[in-house]
């Protein structure tokens, strides 16, 4: 079921019309100017309380087709489909396995939109340089190839700002690689940097960039004692983080995969030349910089890493670095070894991978509770659903409402129920205007230490509204 984002979208687009929803948004609440247009979309054609449950579809085939985008453009133009599908799925099911807030990147609409959505337009982003670098003239096809690499980038940032910076440097790095090796991708590279700084200046210049730091109580003027300690605790935590990654049996299982997928042109041999050596080297280090980058805003915002959601965009960034480490260092072991490249029939051996990949993955936390709450999930849905359409059977009810707490055992993996005892709290106001009430609440249980007192809510404008004070059941 939707919540309390939800319904202030639901409720400003029903008031402002489209376009008018996005540019409110923008000016008022963040400048995350393409998440805010993809939330609205979502919620103007689709029944926000009864198309709900596609939200994590929805978001989870956005990232696994991007992923697959990701690996068409990483292995050989001569591996077929089924293997890049195999290979784009594993990234899918690692990232969701490692998830750290479920419930708000993969169920919640705003989360999505802007945490997931970030990293698929990152994918393919990344995607688009790979495909760059491999160009060795400009014809009509790389300009369209650049011109796509810069919408996406732009996209990116504009759906999380925190991508401004790993795309920035990505391309940039990239741009390097291309010209140590003589090729021609460096001009398209750099134009997708400068598309990704020009969403990077839309986001952070907007009013409701501004509103939003204020509301939320963020300081940002730091010193220069305050940036340099706040940048040494941001990459310590970094690196643990990164460090952690190396352990993950999973990635290690599609790394081997990808690497006989990919054969061994990529990684260190005596037979190399010195440019592409540097150019190894060159993407190694620029894909260990990008989760700095990406963690660093947290820091310097909320001086710890805030919030757990942004979390999924962090863990792309790991596993795409320590494929990359991994790819190489076999590559170089299989030379050191004088062993011939291996490469299998892909399809088969990519499907045995996955096979062992599906064993390691199972017993995972966030699959095991999804799948304990699925059901339980369905039942908490169903409820709440039934009380919104009791509400709708009579919109012009002049007293608030008082919503059931849930009978059913809640399913924290798969929904986000934040409704509560108190009416005015934020997000019980936006759910009120979505249904068209004076105010919201839910019961309050015994013991839980808050006493709802009904003189303590009053309208806010009860001539402009025509409407009589509320009654509270």
């Amino acid at each position: 079921m939707p919540s309390s984002d939800d319904f202030c979208y639901a409720a400003q687009i029903d008031k402002a019309g489209y376009l008018d929803a996005i540019h409110h948004y923008y000016n008022n609440v963040n400048g995350r100017f393409v998440a805010t247009a993809l939330i609205v979309t979502l919620d103007t054609l689709l029944p926000i309380t009864q198309a709900y449950f596609g939200i994590p579809l929805f978001f989870l085939g956005f990232l696994f087709v991007a992923a697959i985008g990701m690996f068409r453009a990483a292995v050989p133009r001569d591996v077929d489909w089924p293997t890049v599908t195999i290979l784009g799925l594993m990234f899918s099911v690692i990232l969701a396995a490692n998830a750290s807030a479920v419930s708000e990147v993969f169920y919640w609409l705003a989360g999505g939109a802007t945490y997931l959505g970030a990293t698929a337009f990152t994918l393919l982003a990344l995607a688009s340089m790979l495909a760059l670098a491999r160009r060795d003239s400009i014809d009509r096809s790389y300009l369209a190839l650049t011109g796509a690499g810069a919408l996406v980038s732009m996209a990116a940032v504009g759906s999380m700002e925190a991508a401004g910076p790993v795309l920035i440097v990505s391309a940039l790095t990239g741009a390097l690689a291309v010209h140590l090796a003589g090729r021609s991708g460096c001009l398209g590279l750099c134009i997708i940097a400068v598309g990704a700084a020009i969403a990077l200046w839309l986001n952070l210049s907007s009013p409701g960039t501004a509103v939003r730091a204020e509301a939320i109580a963020l300081d940002t003027r730091r010193d220069l004692t305050d940036f340099i300690v706040i940048a040494l605790r941001s990459a310590l935590w970094t690196t643990q983080y990164l460090l952690g990654w190396s352990s993950n049996v999973s990635v290690w299982i599609l790394a081997i995969a990808l690497y006989f997928t990919i054969g061994h042109g990529f990684g260190f041999s005596s037979r190399q030349s010195r440019k592409d050596r540097m150019a190894v080297i060159a993407i190694l280090a620029g894909l260990a910089i990008l989760p700095y980058l990406a963690v660093f805003p947290m820091f310097y915002a909320y001086s710890v890493p805030h919030p757990a959601r942004a979390f999924t965009y962090i863990d792309a960034l790991c596993i795409i670095f320590w494929l990359t480490v991994l790819i190489a260092g076999f590559g170089a072991l299989s030379a050191a070894i004088t062993f011939k490249s291996l490469v299998l029939e892909s399809r088969r051996l990519s499907l045995a991978m996955f096979i062992a990949f599906g064993i390691t993955i199972a017993g995972t936390s966030n699959y095991f509770h999804a799948s304990l709450d699925m059901f339980r999930g369905v039942l908490y849905a169903r409820e709440a659903a039934a009380q919104i359409d009791e509400v709708g059977k009579n919109p012009r009810r002049v007293d608030s409402i008082v919503l059931a707490r849930s009978r059913t055992a809640y399913a924290p993996t798969l929904a986000v129920s934040d409704i509560t005892p108190d009416p005015r709290r934020w997000r019980n106001l936006c759910f009120a205007e979505y249904l068209g009430a004076y105010g919201v609440r839910t019961e309050v249980e015994p013991g839980e230490g808050y006493e709802f007192k009904p003189e303590d809510w009053t309208d806010p404008d009860p001539q402009a509204t025509g409407r009589p004070r509320p009654v509270w059941p």
